[in-house]
């Protein structure tokens, strides 16, 4: 017979946070790199570190691409959408007094994170 294994409730608690945390992270080093890295010459510099923006090449099309303004913007949104969404996720998690339905709710505004994140990336490059 198995045994089922109980874990620590802050253990659990912070395995439901944990995509949205890392997504967080991803954003923080998402706005960084828009704010601060060098703008590409042409497509040859692509392996090395630079934004592409502002230039003709495979990805002069892309609206988060066509300015550095447009670059930071775009980072700005993700990073503030996934703070609201891991701000709410952890007020659910804490202050609830049902787990399951919580964790549910966790799970579900995550889900609508990553839907959100990649429906505002298809639609700023559709009017571009």
């Amino acid at each position: 017979m198995l045994r089922r294994i109980a874990l620590h409730p802050i253990v659990t608690n912070g395995l439901c946070l944990l995509p949205c945390v890392l997504l967080t992270w991803l954003f923080v080093n998402n706005l960084d790199f828009a704010m601060n890295a060098p703008a590409c010459a042409d497509w040859r510099d692509l392996g090395t570190g630079c934004l592409p923006i502002g230039w003709e090449g495979p990805f002069a099309d892309a609206w988060h691409l066509k300015s550095r303004q447009n670059a930071i913007i775009s980072a700005f949104v993700s990073l503030s959408l996934s703070l609201g969404a891991l701000g709410t996720s952890v007020l659910v998690l804490w202050r609830s007094e049902h787990v399951h339905r919580s964790r549910k709710m966790v799970a579900l505004l995550q889900a609508g994170l990553v839907v959100t994140i990649v429906l505002k990336a298809f639609v700023q490059d559709s009017f571009a």
